[in-house]
């Protein structure tokens, strides 16, 4: 039978939680860099969904974080494959 976790379970989740939104939010900021980015944009966006995906973890007082790290990570992945169309396109005509 599953137990509610306990205070201190609780609490150690919501830490996981604020930790990965903030790792989320730090590696997205160096997603934006065309190219080299795309690792830390795909990190980011690991990050962001594990803090995300955790059941039972209570409110995480980072979530802005997470959310502004999903959309820069997302942009950064965006603005790397619109340059590089943009690069082909370039070289094929």
């Amino acid at each position: 039978m599953n137990q509610p976790p306990s205070p201190q379970d609780s609490i150690a989740l919501r830490i996981v939680a604020m930790e990965d939104s903030m790792k989320a939010f730090a590696c997205a900021w160096f997603g934006l860099i065309p190219f080299l980015g795309i690792p830390a944009a795909i990190a980011a966006l690991f990050f962001g969904i594990r803090a995300g995906s955790r059941p039972n973890r209570g409110h995480n007082p980072a979530s802005g974080y997470r959310a502004a790290a999903m959309t820069l990570a997302a942009l950064g992945i965006g603005v790397s494959l619109l340059i590089s169309l943009l690069l082909v396109a370039a070289l094929a005509t």
